[in-house]
């Protein structure tokens, strides 16, 4: 009788881990349906919208007489839109390697391959953008660099100018950006350049 009792309490025992399994398969489906379900519905629509704005903005600029107010205005709802349309394309790398490969999460040494792909990938997201007509004094030109001002902060003082940064002042900046600082955030606190910025986020 008391083999009996242990032979039930084992088998009960296996049921319970392949209830488990069962349930741990049945809540990855469920995460699986709602990233695709994300990718395919969500994302798409803030992509458009986000591209519709890029364009209503630029034809602001093109059809309107302007002054600083306006250009002002403008142009800082235009950089936090292109800042948003980047977010939304490295959701979009990420995601087109998901779509690839996400039938390889059901083996185990694919599923190692497809993790790494996604990091990978991660890695190479927010590279600066390399200017392809601009060169830097056209870019001092229409930034009016001669006017340049100084931005305080409690460690560390910066201008608003191409410099060599110090190791102090990297870390500094460093630290804001993995606290989850934008990088229009950064340029506007420690008053440097956007690819300044980003090649101290890139170097995380």
């Amino acid at each position: 009788m008391e083999y009996k009792e242990k032979d039930r309490n084992i088998q009960n025992e296996f049921l319970v881990k392949l209830n488990n399994v069962f349930d741990a398969f049945d809540k990855a489906e469920d995460m699986l349906d709602e990233v695709n379900n994300y990718l395919n519905n969500d994302f798409r629509e803030n992509t458009s919208n986000t591209d519709l704005l890029e364009s209503d903005l630029i034809h602001i600029l093109e059809n309107h007489e302007l002054n600083d107010n306006i250009i002002l205005n403008v142009g800082k709802k235009l950089e936090e839109t292109l800042q948003t349309r980047r977010n939304w394309h490295n959701i979009n790398e990420i995601s087109m390697v998901w779509l690839k490969n996400y039938k390889k999460l059901y083996n185990r040494q694919e599923r190692a391959f497809f993790k790494n792909s996604i990091s990978s990938v991660v890695k190479n997201l927010d590279r600066p953008y390399n200017y392809r007509v601009l060169t830097e004094e056209d870019i001092d030109s229409l930034m009016n660099n001669k006017a340049k001002r100084e931005i305080k902060n409690p460690e560390t003082t910066f201008r608003k100018e191409y410099i060599k940064l110090t190791e102090e002042q990297k870390n500094v900046i460093k630290e804001d950006i993995s606290n989850g600082m934008l990088i229009p955030e950064v340029v506007e606190k420690y008053g440097i350049s956007r690819s300044q910025a980003y090649k101290l986020k890139n170097s995380l």
